[in-house]
């Protein structure tokens, strides 16, 4: 007799997908409804850590009074590490107009964060996540996720996608105002 069972392999990675697909339509349809983005005051009062040190600063002593490109990644995460490079060319170009952060979630290893950002040559300030507080700020359930915050420090957009040169450059001239 035949069994009509599903081997558990196919049965998890089904389950996985229907929760990551859920996930990601809970994010797109409060993204679509216009959800309360975070105040200026709680994005430019978010504490973080020094991926290379461990020093917490707020991120409002590191964008400055300058719009901000905020990207969130992973060691794990290979869209992430293949952006990387982009944002890393796009900064040399805009650094004293626009900052850029990278943030890594709770969870990760600082040295592998730290191998990640050796291995893509960034030089733009990194740092940690440990209590999860940005991340739920920036709604950063999916990586690779960008926030594009003005100079005010109103997140104007938050995206779930993997940048390149041209891509990053046309957003940022979109929804920050500054063009290369």
């Amino acid at each position: 007799m035949l069994s009509r069972r599903l081997p558990r392999p196919v049965l998890l990675g089904a389950t996985v997908l229907v929760v990551v697909a859920a996930v990601a339509a809970v994010v797109i349809l409060r993204r679509d409804d216009g959800p309360e983005r975070p105040s200026a005051a709680d994005v430019r009062a978010l504490a973080v850590e020094g991926l290379a040190d461990g020093t917490a600063v707020e991120l409002g002593d590191v964008i400055d009074g300058r719009p901000a490109v905020v990207n969130f990644f992973a060691g794990w995460c290979q869209p992430c590490r293949e952006e990387m490079p982009a944002f890393e060319v796009v900064h040399q170009e805009l650094q004293d107009d626009v900052a850029f952060l990278g943030i890594v979630g709770p969870g990760e290893k600082p040295e592998e964060s730290r191998r990640i950002v050796a291995e893509t040559r960034v030089t733009y300030p990194t740092f940690t996540d440990p209590t999860g507080e940005a991340t739920s700020l920036f709604e950063a359930l999916m990586l690779p996720t960008t926030a594009f915050v003005d100079a005010d420090g109103d997140v104007v957009d938050v995206q779930l996608a993997k940048f390149d040169e041209a891509a990053l450059r046309d957003e940022i001239a979109e929804q920050l105002g500054v063009a290369v």
